[in-house]
C-alpha cells in the first residue's frame, strides 16, 4: 500500500542479496525510495533487475567496511540499532542460561 504523506529514503544495505532485494521492493512498494548499497560479493545484479527501472530506486556498488555519507532518515537506522541491542541482550541471556547448565 503507498503512502506518499509518510515518504522516506531508506539506505539497505546488501540489498542486492536475497533478503535485501526482498526488502528493497516491500519498501517500493510502501512508496519509499530506496537506495541499494551492495559490494555485489554475494548479491547478485539478478536480484534488483526488475527494480532498476522504477525511478525510485537507486543502486550503489560498495564496501560498507569503508564510510559512506549518503542522505536517508535517520529514525530508520535508530530502528536498526535498537533491534542489534534486542538481539545482542537475547544473545547474551541465552549464553548465560547455558554457562549455567554446565556448571558442576
Amino acid at each position: 500500500m503507498k503512502n506518499y504523506d509518510s515518504t522516506k529514503r531508506i539506505l539497505v544495505t546488501g540489498g542486492a542479496g536475497f533478503l535485501g532485494s526482498h526488502l528493497c521492493e516491500s519498501l517500493l512498494e510502501e512508496g519509499h525510495e530506496v537506495l541499494c548499497v551492495d559490494n555485489f560479493y554475494t548479491g547478485r545484479r539478478s536480484n534488483i533487475a526488475h527494480l532498476i527501472s522504477n525511478p525510485y530506486f537507486e543502486v550503489l556498488r560498495h564496501d560498507i567496511c569503508f564510510p559512506l555519507y549518503v542522505e536517508v532518515e535517520i529514525n530508520q537506522t535508530h530502528q536498526i540499532n535498537e533491534i542489534n541491542e534486542i538481539n545482542q541482550t537475547d544473545e547474551i541471556d541465552h549464553m548465560d542460561k547455558q554457562n549455567e547448565n554446565n556448571t558442576i
